[in-house]
């Protein structure tokens, strides 16, 4: 399963894809200030895969939505190895992370932080297939 961020918030929307979807919906066609605040908050969340307790999380999304793993951005790879920020980015394109004993594979190379990083990512039934870096200009 493809998710934007490594959070729990989408257990929290529904129990289909089709009711997070709505949920989502429904809270960006809204009005309100606070709810879009609360909203933007919990979607902000990272590292819910790869904290303690993060197996039941894991567990929770793949029995409540389907699928084999998780495969999510949001979170930079070099964050979840315990590196980066501050100049400490690892040099090159990066390549993306599977942990959780194969259940979950990081995607994010940050290059929001960084000019060089940067990957594409095919994947398959047994998790990374083939990774290309990408070389910016």
């Amino acid at each position: 399963m493809l998710l934007h961020a490594d959070s729990a918030l989408y257990l929290g929307l529904g129990e289909s894809v089709e009711a997070v979807n709505a949920a989502v919906r429904r809270r960006l066609q809204g009005d309100d200030p606070h709810a879009w605040a609360h909203f933007a908050s919990d979607f902000a969340a990272r590292f819910a895969f790869a904290e303690p307790g993060g197996e039941a999380v894991v567990q929770a999304l793949l029995n409540t939505f389907g699928g084999q793993r998780l495969a999510h951005g949001h979170t930079p790879v070099p964050l979840l190895l315990g590196g980066g920020g501050g100049g400490g980015w690892p040099p090159g394109p990066g390549e993306p992370l599977t942990y959780r004993g194969g259940r979950c594979v990081a995607l994010d190379s940050a290059m929001a932080y960084r000019d060089p990083a940067g990957f594409l990512v095919r994947l398959g039934p047994r998790g990374v297939e083939e990774v290309v870096a990408l070389r910016q200009a």
